[in-house]
């Protein structure tokens, strides 16, 4: 791979917007759908609705505060990145650090990128950003994060982290729902099929797609879609009204895609996830327990995977993690970085100490940032 210092400068010329109010403007609104419609490669997590869902909730629980970025550079190429910077309490140091919007909730951020970008001009791009955070924001900053990223550049100025991978199916090429099972491996398209027939020897098994217009029916099944989720996953963080903010700006836009697989119309599994430019998300699957021995969430997901040929989808994203039962149903993946920077000041050090929970010398400490 290229190292970024080893290419020919590409200048970029870069705007910050800093305040909600200039976020949310209708001008910023109708550029930043032109955008994300031109992108190639946009992703559903920096569609507009979606970050209103989390900056909507986490408004309320964290000091946040815009760094949305416009950068412009080569030809005609413009980058949209969507980022925050993020103000912790005592329980985190008083930490100030730049993160994407969604950082912990969204699987991608990759930034919206329009216009011609060769990878030299993209390698360039990551260069540049460090330098112009370095020169406006190092002062203010403790931590950059940018997790999500998809590609990355190699530079000695960002640490790069591989973070984990994000399995995919390709659905190119395969036009219905026994096409799609055709693809399968053997055991997998055989366990398919009987557990489907065994589930049907119960009932009509049919899957429940909520309209643009349910929104208040998909709001009122939600609670119990989260219950069962934290009882499977005791330890996983769900902020408060996130998913319901969700619901609330995504649903009514198509964007939002929820349902449920029921058994004689009592629901016995239920997914929320995204539908968006050519690409399905499964996002939150949960199932019902007590129908362990009919495989509800494989045959959940085969059913979406259905639903999602119909719509023309060219990728059924299975997003990161490397949870066993996606080994079953692909072996393509794509890598997942981290560009993270970390200030070396003594205040900045000790705060990390603290979030470390490494117990350093209070008084020390205690002096340092009142320097500050």
């Amino acid at each position: 791979m290229l190292n970024c210092s080893q290419l020919k400068f590409h200048p970029w010329q870069f705007e910050w917007l800093t305040s909600w109010e200039v976020v949310w403007d209708q001008s910023l609104m109708s550029r930043w759908h032109e955008w994300i419609d031109q992108s190639a490669d946009a992703h559903v997590f920096f569609e507009p609705s979606m970050v209103r869902a989390w900056v909507e909730t986490y408004e309320r629980l964290k000091h946040i505060e815009p760094r949305f970025l416009i950068a412009r550079g080569g030809d005609n190429c413009v980058i949209f990145q969507p980022l925050v910077e993020v103000k912790e309490n005592w329980k985190g140091a008083w930490q100030t650090s730049l993160r994407p919007v969604g950082y912990s909730e969204y699987d991608y951020h990759d930034p919206i990128i329009v216009g011609q970008a060769d990878p030299l001009l993209i390698k360039s791009y990551w260069e540049s950003l460090f330098s112009e955070i370095d020169s406006r924001w190092n002062r203010s900053l403790d931590v950059v994060a940018i997790n999500g990223l998809r590609s990355y550049c190699i530079s000695d100025k960002f640490n790069i982290n591989r973070t984990g991978v994000a399995p995919f199916i390709s659905l190119q090429g395969i036009n219905s729902v026994e096409g799609f099972l055709s693809s399968l491996s053997q055991s997998l398209r055989g366990d398919i099929r009987r557990q489907k027939r065994r589930l049907e020897s119960q009932g009509d098994v049919t899957l429940r797609v909520f309209s643009k217009d349910e929104t208040e029916e998909a709001l009122n099944i939600l609670p119990g879609i989260l219950s069962r989720h934290a009882l499977r996953w005791p330890k996983s963080y769900r902020a408060p009204g996130f998913h319901a903010n969700i619901v609330k700006n995504c649903l009514r836009k198509g964007i939002l895609h929820m349902s449920e697989l029921r058994v004689n119309d009592n629901p016995i599994s239920w997914h929320f996830g995204f539908l968006y430019k050519s690409r399905y998300y499964w996002y939150m699957p949960v199932h019902n327990p007590a129908f362990n021995q009919y495989s509800p969430g494989k045959i959940h997901l085969f059913m979406c995977a259905g639903e999602a040929l119909k719509k023309g989808v060219n990728i059924f994203d299975l997003l990161k993690g490397e949870e066993d039962y996606k080994k079953q149903w692909t072996t393509s993946t794509e890598d997942l970085f981290e560009l993270t920077w970390q200030s070396t000041s003594v205040i900045s050090s000790l705060r990390q100490i603290w979030i470390s929970g490494i117990k350093p010398d209070m008084s020390r400490a205690a002096a340092a940032l009142k320097m500050r």
